[in-house]
C-alpha cells in the first residue's frame, strides 16, 4: 500500500493529512490504479480544511488502512450532511471494487459529530 504516501504527498498543500504506518511495505493482491482511484475519492471527502489521518496496519493476512476525518466546525458538519448522498455513492462503488478484489471496506459515521471513519482492507501479495 506504498501509493497511500503518494496520496498524503499529493494532497499536503490541500489539507492536513497524518500518516501511521509499518515500516516494511505491505504489497497487496489488487488493481493498483482502481484502488488508489477509490482511495483518492474517500480521503477528498470534505471540506479541504478537514483534518484526515490515515494509519495502515498488517491485520493476519490483510493489509488495514483506516481513513478518519474530523470537520473543525459546526458549519463544516452542516456541509457534511449536504453532501452525504456522494460520499454514500463513493462508498458503495468502492465496496464493490474492494469486495471484487477479495478485501472489504466498512464506513462509520458519528451521528453527532458527522466524523468519518473509513477501514479498507486487502488481501497482502
Amino acid at each position: 500500500m506504498e501509493f497511500v504516501e503518494e496520496l498524503r504527498v499529493e494532497q499536503k498543500d490541500v489539507r492536513r493529512i497524518t500518516l501511521t504506518r509499518p515500516t516494511g511495505a505491505l504489497p497487496v493482491r489488487a488493481d493498483r490504479a482502481r484502488v488508489r482511484q477509490c482511495l483518492v475519492t474517500l480521503i477528498g471527502q470534505g471540506r479541504q480544511d478537514d483534518e484526515v489521518s490515515l494509519s495502515i496496519s498488517r491485520r493476519g493476512e490483510r493489509a488495514e488502512l483506516v481513513i478518519a476525518s474530523q470537520s473543525r466546525s459546526e458549519r463544516d458538519r452542516k456541509a457534511a450532511v449536504a453532501a452525504r448522498h456522494d460520499l454514500d455513492l463513493s462508498v458503495e462503488l468502492a465496496q464493490l471494487l474492494f469486495v471484487a478484489q477479495g478485501g472489504s471496506l466498512d464506513l462509520d459515521r458519528n451521528p453527532i459529530t458527522r466524523a468519518l471513519r473509513v477501514t479498507a482492507r486487502l488481501p497482502l501479495a
